[in-house]
């Protein structure tokens, strides 16, 4: 995110290093610079993700059927009834997000590799580098946007037909919001508590039952993010996390 940020303010030439803002040293070498940075962060998520996008390339070409590996909706790798939210998307929109996922993967190899021959800001900003380096970057991403469409798209769906089965993340976002509340209501009780030695000081039982109610709320609220990562752990690693 920094160094995107960095990127971002020197492509636009909110620097004062040098001048002409958008062309000049040292301004050039560091855009250069976070550019490459950038793609080597791309090129590790591509790599490290791509295993289990091939798994499920494998999987999926195994189709339907009652054998042991079938891809069909709510079954796992292994062919096992599973809650994992990935596997409950249809086979054809699975197929597509894999299949576009692989196309990022491969597009982003060529970038890295294009990133490489052309290396300096010189080299990227002349015919034939600027072909190249926009080219593979643009498709890296579209593909990536694609993907990440049909996914997010699929699940939200399945969330909303399926509201207790695949919790959506805006009930995750108001158990929160419960619990801070809380947190604060106690506070904001303690210190009133504090500065107002007249007042009757509140009963222990009164105490202790807020903090049971804390508790309470607390771990409902873990048991529910805990469930959600499980939940999607296959969904974030098709994206490298």
């Amino acid at each position: 995110i920094i160094d995107g940020a960095f990127f971002f303010f020197l492509l636009i030439g909110a620097q004062n290093m040098c001048t002409p803002r958008t062309n000049c040293n040292p301004r050039n070498w560091w855009y250069n610079f976070s550019i490459q940075f950038l793609n080597v962060l791309f090129t590790y998520l591509a790599t490290i993700s791509l295993p289990w996008r091939l798994s499920n390339a494998a999987h999926l070409l195994n189709g339907s059927g009652k054998h042991n590996r079938s891809s069909d909706a709510g079954l796992d790798m292994y062919g096992r009834p599973t809650e994992k939210i990935w596997y409950h998307i249809s086979q054809s929109r699975r197929r597509l997000v894999v299949f576009f996922l692989i196309l990022n993967s491969l597009t982003q190899y060529a970038n890295q590799a294009s990133r490489i021959i052309y290396y300096s800001f010189e080299l990227q900003n002349v015919f034939p580098g600027t072909l190249w380096t926009n080219l593979f970057f643009m498709l890296s991403m579209m593909c990536a946007a694609v993907a990440g469409f049909l996914q997010l798209h699929a699940e939200m769906v399945l969330r909303k037909v399926h509201p207790k089965r695949f919790p959506p993340i805006a009930t995750l976002i108001e158990t929160l919001g419960g619990y801070l509340s809380k947190v604060r209501n106690i506070g904001r009780r303690t210190q009133e508590e504090g500065e107002d030695d007249n007042e009757e000081p509140t009963r222990d039982g009164d105490v202790e039952e807020d903090r049971h109610k804390l508790e309470r709320r607390k771990s409902f609220f873990v048991r529910n993010i805990h469930s959600f990562f499980s939940n999607v752990e296959p969904s974030l690693g098709l994206w490298g996390l």
